[in-house]
Formats: C-alpha cells, sequence, structure tokens
C-alpha cells in the first residue's frame, strides 16, 4: 500500500517559469550528480495534484512550460480503467521537439509531456489489478510528467514490488527498443527470452553511444553476441567499455570491415538513406537491417517530409529491412511489449543490465531538463520524480 505525510510546504508552480534561469539552474544541478550519492526526501500529500502543462507549441521551453495545480485528481470512469499515482517518468529530447511543434504526433493542446510511468494503483475498475500494486506503462499520447495518471489496465505492466521505479522507468523506452530491435520477427515460443538466444549473432550498431545504442549494446553483449559500434573517436574508449568494438562513423571508413558480415545491423543515423548499413548485411535471409532513425538528415532538429517520404519509400523497397518506432510497435504489439519488459525487469534485477541516470528531479525542474535536453547531450536518462520534495549530497 501507499502511505502519505502532508507536505511542510506547497510547490510554487510559478516557480517553473522563472526569469532567474541560472540561479535556478544551479540550485537543481545537485540531481544531475551520480545517483549513489543522493539522498532523496519525498513528500506524499493525498490530493495534491501538479502537472506539467504546456498549452501552445514554442521553441523556448521557459515561456510554454508550466506546473499547474489542479484540486481534483483524476478518477477512473471507463471500465478497466486504473487510477495511478506516478513515481517516476522521463524527460526527453522527443518531449522537447513535440513541445517546439516539431515531429510526426497530432498533439492536442494543452499537453503534459513525459512518454512513460512508473508509479502505484490508487483505484481501480479493473478485476485483475488491485490498488497499492505497481504499475508501469509506455504513454504514446504522453502525460508522464504528472502525479497522477488514468489509463486502461490493458496498456499496463504489472511489476514487482522490489524494484526501483527510478531504474525501471528507463527500461521503457530505451531498453523495450532496443529489445524489439534484436528480436524483430521472432516470436515469443522461438528462444525470444533465452540468456543465450544471440549466441554468436554479429550485430552493428550505429550511433553507439545513444541510448538507444548503448541499450541495445548491453543487451545484445548480455544475451551473447559480438557488437560492433560506430562512433565519433572521442567516444572509443566509451563504447570499448561497454564491450563492443568502436568503429569511426563515417560509412565509407565502418563498411569496408563489416561488409556482408552482419547478422544483425540496427541504423538510427540514416548517413546515406541506410544503403551502407544493408551492404554491412550478411547475404542471408536472416540477416535484418533495423531503421530507428534518421539523425544525419535532421534539420533544426526535424527531417525535412520529403527526405522521410524518399527514406521511408526506399526501406519499404529494401529486403529484410524493418523501420520501427516504439509508438508503433507498443500499440500494435502490447502484449509483446509487455513480457519484453517484464524480461528486461528480471535482467535489471540480476545486474545483466545497468541503464545511467542523468538526473533525478521534481516536476518544478522539467523546464530546465528540456532547456538542457535542448542544447546539450545529456549522457543517460533524465527522470522526473513528481513527489520529490528535496535532493541533497552524500560526502
Amino acid at each position: 500500500m501507499v502511505f502519505y505525510r502532508k507536505r511542510s510546504k506547497r510547490i510554487n508552480p510559478e516557480n517553473s517559469n522563472s526569469v532567474q534561469r541560472k540561479e535556478n539552474n544551479k540550485k537543481y544541478s545537485k540531481s544531475m550528480k551520480k545517483e549513489k550519492k543522493l539522498i532523496c526526501e519525498y513528500e506524499y500529500f493525498e490530493g495534491e495534484n501538479y502537472e506539467v502543462v504546456y498549452d501552445e507549441f514554442n521553441n523556448n521551453p521557459y515561456t510554454v512550460l508550466k506546473v499547474r495545480h489542479f484540486d481534483f485528481i483524476p478518477i477512473s470512469e471507463k471500465e478497466n480503467d486504473i487510477v495511478s499515482i506516478i513515481e517516476a517518468s522521463t524527460v526527453s529530447k522527443e518531449d522537447c521537439k513535440i513541445r517546439c511543434g516539431l515531429g510526426e504526433k497530432n498533439v492536442l493542446l494543452p499537453n503534459t509531456p513525459g512518454f512513460d510511468f512508473v508509479g502505484r494503483v490508487m483505484y481501480s475498475q479493473s478485476n485483475e489489478i488491485n490498488p497499492g500494486e505497481r504499475v508501469a506503462s509506455f504513454l504514446p499520447l504522453m502525460g508522464g510528467n504528472a502525479r497522477y495518471i488514468t489509463i486502461s489496465a490493458k496498456s499496463i505492466v504489472k511489476l514487482p514490488d522490489d524494484i526501483d521505479p527510478t531504474e525501471v522507468v528507463c527500461l521503457i523506452r530505451s531498453y523495450v527498443m532496443a529489445f524489439h530491435c534484436l528480436f524483430c520477427g521472432i516470436p515469443i515460443y522461438n528462444r525470444r527470452y533465452n540468456n543465450s538466444s544471440l549466441k554468436g549473432k554479429k550485430i552493428l550498431v550505429t550511433a553507439g553511444s545513444s541510448l538507444i545504442g548503448q541499450a541495445t549494446i548491453q543487451l545484445a553483449l548480455a544475451l551473447g553476441a559480438d557488437v560492433m559500434a560506430t562512433e565519433k573517436e572521442s567516444q572509443h574508449e566509451f563504447i570499448k567499455s561497454l564491450g563492443a568494438v568502436p568503429l569511426k562513423p563515417k560509412p565509407e571508413d565502418w563498411l569496408p570491415v563489416v561488409q556482408k558480415k552482419m547478422d544483425i545491423v540496427i541504423d538510427g543515423v540514416c548517413d546515406d538513406y541506410f544503403s551502407s548499413p544493408f551492404q554491412a548485411l550478411k547475404q542471408s535471409k536472416n540477416s535484418k537491417l533495423i531503421c530507428i532513425g534518421m539523425t544525419a538528415q535532421e534539420r533544426d532538429n526535424e527531417v525535412p517530409s520529403y527526405i522521410k517520404f524518399l527514406i521511408k519509400l526506399k526501406a519499404s523497397m529494401m529486403s529484410n529491412t524493418h523501420m520501427i518506432t516504439l509508438s508503433d510497435i507498443w500499440q500494435e504489439k502490447t502484449e509483446l511489449c509487455k513480457n519484453d519488459l517484464l524480461f528486461l525487469v528480471r535482467l535489471l534485477k540480476k545486474d545483466v543490465i545497468k541503464p545511467k541516470v542523468a538526473g533525478r528531479i521534481p516536476l518544478r525542474a522539467v523546464v530546465y531538463a528540456h532547456d538542457k535536453l535542448q542544447h546539450e547531450d545529456v549522457d543517460g536518462t533524465i527522470v522526473c520524480e513528481p513527489w520529490l520534495g528535496s535532493v541533497s549530497l552524500t560526502e
């Protein structure tokens, strides 16, 4: 069960839009330190409902992002709906792109960012979910950066009680996506959840230091594969520390090394419309190219529409090629994704995988996280803990 205690001080929503940007950034910079040095205090008071909201699209997070207070909490009106207290959600670059009015999603305003959550059920209209149980879900329509959420029980995963919500929420996007890339087209009954299911496979990952790149490398190595990863030379030591073989980032440098040698290629860069990644595949019906992004084609954080059309057209005509997004696979293969997440949680509990947490922040610091993600490369996942009261450092 969830226990509450009255907060000693209310959150002031106006703080989220303060003009004293530098001073406030210093205030919350402590939460960007390594998690093992943090002491976090949580302040629960049932009925205090806050969420991050923006009413218009804008490139400047300080202009539009606000922490809004509500005098009520959500209710579960539909059959199979549950209301969950949110313990953790993430803040991502995708959140920033959508708030800027970019991306392919048709977003209704006002909108609350956050594509995932881990929490505890408060009310339930489902016979299969009980109050007090810990749950998690991906949120295709967002809404995670809040204290409460109403969601269909069909979309949630029941979690063990002895997990860290901050770590598990980091699995929902990067690791579920990475796992699906590695096992795209492989059903549950065919070694999907076997600890040596990738033994002997040769895998190439482009942009290996990205969140999905790191997750893919960890998972592939843990399941027995040999992994190579492209990345700029300043990141090669980091790639080696993950256990992968680093390659230079340009296709003309890495293709001669891997041409026709890879069982799986996962490409989120799209340097040459996926031509080089495709040439890296073995000539086998079981080899596969997974296309997950087009960062090399981005202009002001967005891929021009005609480029998207050409790339998707080409990918659709290539054999052994899949172009996927997490939103699509979660909506089309919900049960499979839920099973994938449970398997990943088991790996996490065994310390087989370890997501990197870049920071733990309260709701009022989401605006600073958006600013940081827009202007800097953040190593790890920023986690929003909506009941976080204070953060201090140990010696």
